[in-house]
């Protein structure tokens, strides 16, 4: 490709280096998968010998919803329950918060109350703003409320900007006059900034967060940790882990190597005479696990060559707009690079509760 560059490849010999190196992970992808698959089988059927009545439960509410037997509205209702009840500080679930709050507010809104506070504001508006003679503000406030009913501007965008127009001209207590329209700003507000990415892992965070919470004895809790870094291998081996999952290996990395299953599994399996077999030879994962960090690390690394080649090419054509397209791992740091040098920036991303194979992704 001519233009290479731009995704931090100054030339083709280190491409194809990284394509052999990408070969090299996938060529032992088909052995680890013999010990992911027999470990997960083992954690499987020590689920109903270990498992409490509710971790039980709370493990199917999962799975169903995984399956799309469950709406994720209904899931989130179900895991947001446990919040309350086990004294969870919501401190890391600011999505999850937002989106709880937004429901119980759009259960209240009054849209012919909001219609009318409205107009009510807005007529006010050219009041105020006509008494000062400032026909600048009269025209931009007329081509806003047209831009507004034509359904070129979000209703976000245009209720902002009234309210911020009315606390510039207004005198009256707005909070008294149009208490409708302002908790509807409000609300609009909550539901920008929501971020539908990471309010899946965050739901995903709260489930393990709930289990681990009600788990009763060192089995319980072992046993959820263990399905949860299964899971978390079957991805990594696979090349399909987002940042937060990468920075949660890095947090429980000792936890992710065979001899943490093998500690676990052996006496339990035993004492439950569950008859699963399981090679734990350390080769099938544990030698391989240091150059998947590097293939990740260079992932990484390369956010900075596609930020400063995107924002050169930014300004040698002198554009206003442009899209940059990339893997959805290069998100976190790309837009964490765009906030630190004051780019404004929209994310588009497609999410997907199943399985992605590779023209499912392309569609999406």
């Amino acid at each position: 490709y001519p233009d290479l560059p731009i995704w931090g490849i100054e030339n083709k010999d280190i491409y194809f280096k990284n394509i052999e190196e990408f070969n090299k992970i996938m060529e032992f992808n088909p052995d680890s998968q013999v010990f992911i698959t027999q470990a997960k089988k083992a954690l499987e059927e020590l689920k109903p010998k270990i498992y409490s009545k509710e971790l039980l439960s709370i493990d199917q509410k999962e799975s169903d919803y995984e399956n799309q037997k469950v709406e994720t509205a209904d899931y989130l209702k179900y895991l947001s329950s446990y919040i309350q009840k086990l004294g969870i500080p919501i401190v890391n679930y600011k999505n999850i918060t937002l989106l709880n709050e937004t429901t119980l507010q759009e259960s209240k809104i009054d849209q012919q109350k909001i219609m009318q506070e409205s107009q009510n504001m807005l007529l006010n508006l050219q009041s105020a703003i006509a008494a000062t003679s400032n026909r600048s503000d009269i025209d931009i406030l007329m081509a806003q409320a047209k831009l507004f009913k034509d359904q070129k501007a979000s209703p976000f965008s245009f209720y902002s900007y009234l309210k911020d127009l009315a606390n510039k001209h207004l005198k009256d207590d707005l909070s008294k006059k149009y208490p409708n329209l302002l908790d509807f700003v409000d609300y609009l507000t909550k539901v920008n900034s929501l971020d539908s990415t990471k309010l899946f892992i965050e739901m995903e965070d709260l489930t393990y967060d709930i289990k681990q919470r009600l788990a009763k004895n060192d089995e319980e809790k072992t046993l959820t940790q263990a399905l949860r870094n299964i899971k978390f291998l079957g991805s990594f081996f696979n090349l399909k882990v987002s940042n937060e999952e990468l920075d949660y290996y890095l947090q429980n990395r000792d936890s992710c190597k065979v001899g943490f299953f093998e500690a676990f599994l052996k006496p339990v399996l035993k004492k439950y005479s569950i008859s699963s077999f399981v090679d734990y030879n350390p080769n099938l994962i544990d030698s391989h696990l240091k150059q998947l960090e590097d293939f990740y690390n260079i992932a990484k690394s390369r956010d900075f060559a596609m930020f400063n080649n995107t924002v050169s090419e930014v300004e040698k054509r002198n554009v206003k707009v442009a899209t940059l397209i990339t893997g959805g791992f290069h998100t976190k740091g790309l837009t964490k690079l765009l906030k630190e040098k004051g780019y404004s920036y929209i994310v588009i991303s497609p999410f997907s509760k199943t399985e992605i194979d590779e023209e499912n992704y392309k569609f999406l």
